[in-house]
């Protein structure tokens, strides 16, 4: 009897690569290729392992979400049978007695992990078995809709993961210089909307529509503006909700802050960036004061666009109440766009601050990311740094009110004597320099102060001798270079 053929089918190109696929590797390597690209990545795709895919079924971190095993179940159902599901198992036993009967042995956080189709008590199939099976339901379906894949979907999950890296722990990380749009009409179209870097702007613009007008903005303070947290009292530290979220964005590296990013930091790491070496009350009690902000950070959010929020550092596991100091903590940490570029920051400093003093806290992040404004007062250079310009008319004067709103927040009570407050922090902040108390902002003309961080004074006062020395005593149409010799962005704070 000749052989019956059935009609063939028209293909997709990713149909036609993952039909002409053989054996376990080249399936995968098939189906990461399509759902890389179905994704718009232009570099290499990265394909699993079938290990790690089972690994991942069974991570307690971070594993697959409900609509995707939804979605590889119901395919794997329609080409396996009802009931189907994916399982990650250790080994595998068939046995005959009383007939055929498969006994799955489950994950025990040990032994190389496989992935199996496991459907009622008598099929198991492995991730080969399986793709032979949809092969050949696909060339017997003469028309659509045609079987999808039932391991793509875990594939495209498992590519989607935010990536794992090591945490920043560099003693001079990059603070992100946050900037906001002038108008949200202004970015139509741009990726993610008002937040955006490199905005050429001596002033942060204002968001209509949140409260009076205000001159300069910090986002980043901003985010224990909003959960309506003040601290005001130079003995007393910033907020731990404001300060957790600044370790962790500063704990992703530069190059990595452009896209949501896995964290992973031990308890001691933590207990040490935010508590210190004698924690009051103790370590336990510090943890769970910590623990207690890491439960709310997912609520903490920075201003973006007019009346819109970002949700920066959200919190995927964490070890309990009582953890050894090694135990992990899992975050993740969706950068604002702006984050990859910034001021350098002595991390000692910021934190000793944070413990101690919320207003010389909130000044150590406010001042340098006002101060910070890519193509006016910055040199762009290699990397994510650059250098001060040596023009002080470039900068931003700052207002009573500016400087007030910098160092404490909102407005509050006693406003005249929180002004004189705010100076003498300012004052007596060492990583700042006063270098006009009378200045007037070039633009506006309203009066106020120029402050900047060291590395824009020091880069200031040499443009200005060597300016007098050669008889041009203009520093606006002067040398806007740094600092002779200073080619290291890091090194320029």
């Amino acid at each position: 009897m000749a052989k019956q053929s059935h009609p063939q089918p028209r293909s997709s190109p990713f149909d036609a690569a993952l039909l002409a696929a053989d054996g376990e590797r080249d399936v995968l390597v098939a189906i990461a290729a399509a759902t890389w690209a179905a994704a718009e990545r232009s570099s290499d795709p990265d394909v699993p392992a079938v290990t790690a895919l089972a690994a991942w079924l069974v991570d307690d971190d971070d594993p697959p979400s409900a609509e995707v095993l939804q979605d590889a179940h119901d395919r794997l159902a329609t080409v396996v049978g009802a009931g189907a599901e994916w399982v990650a198992v250790n080994s595998v036993r068939v046995t005959t007695i009383n007939g055929d009967r498969i006994e799955l042995y489950r994950p025990s956080g040990t032994g190389n992990l496989q992935l199996v189709a496991h459907s009622g008590d008598k099929v198991v199939m492995s991730v080969a078995e399986v793709h032979r099976t949809w092969v050949a339901l696909y060339h017997q379906t003469a028309s659509e809709p045609r079987p999808r894949h039932p391991l793509a979907p875990l594939v495209a999950g498992w590519q989607e993961r935010p990536p794992e890296v090591a945490a920043n722990l560099r003693p001079d990380p990059i603070l992100p210089a946050i900037r906001v749009s002038q108008t949200p009409e202004r970015d139509y179209g741009q990726l993610l909307g008002g937040i955006v870097p490199d905005e050429p702007s001596p002033a942060l613009p204002l968001f209509p529509d949140s409260g009076p007008p205000v001159r300069v903005r910090v986002p980043l303070l901003e985010l224990a503006d909003a959960a309506g947290v003040v601290s005001m009292a130079r003995g007393r530290g910033a907020p731990l909700d404001l300060r957790l979220v600044v370790e962790a964005l500063l704990s992703v590296p530069p190059e990595r802050r452009t896209a949501e990013t896995r964290i992973v930091v031990s308890v001691a790491e933590l207990l040490a960036g935010l508590a210190g070496d004698r924690p009051r009350g103790g370590k336990l009690d510090a943890w769970r004061r910590i623990r207690a902000a890491l439960l709310a950070a997912g609520s903490r959010w920075i201003p973006w666009r007019a009346g819109g929020r970002w949700w920066p550092v959200r919190l995927r596991a964490e070890p309990g109440d009582r953890p050894a100091l090694n135990d992990p903590v899992v975050l993740l940490v969706a950068c604002p766009p702006g984050s990859a570029s910034g001021p350098v920051i002595d991390r000692e400093a910021l934190r000793a601050a944070g413990r101690h003093s919320g207003p010389r806290y909130r000044t150590l992040i406010g001042v340098p990311t006002v101060a910070w404004i890519p193509g006016v007062t910055r040199f762009k250079v290699r990397g994510p740094g650059g250098l001060w310009i040596g023009d002080r008319h470039r900068y931003v004067v700052l207002t009573e009110a500016d400087r007030r709103r910098i160092v404490f927040g909102p407005a509050v009570p006693g406003e005249r004597r929180l002004g004189r407050d705010a100076d003498c922090i300012i004052r007596e902040t060492p990583e700042l320099v006063v270098l006009d108390e009378h200045a007037r902002d070039p633009k506006t003309g309203r009066p106020g102060w120029l402050v900047v961080p060291t590395g824009a004074a020091r880069a200031i006062n040499a443009a200005e001798r060597r300016n007098a020395t050669t008889g041009n005593l203009s520093a606006t149409t002067g040398n806007l270079s740094a600092t002779t010799g200073n080619s290291d962005p890091r090194s320029d704070q």
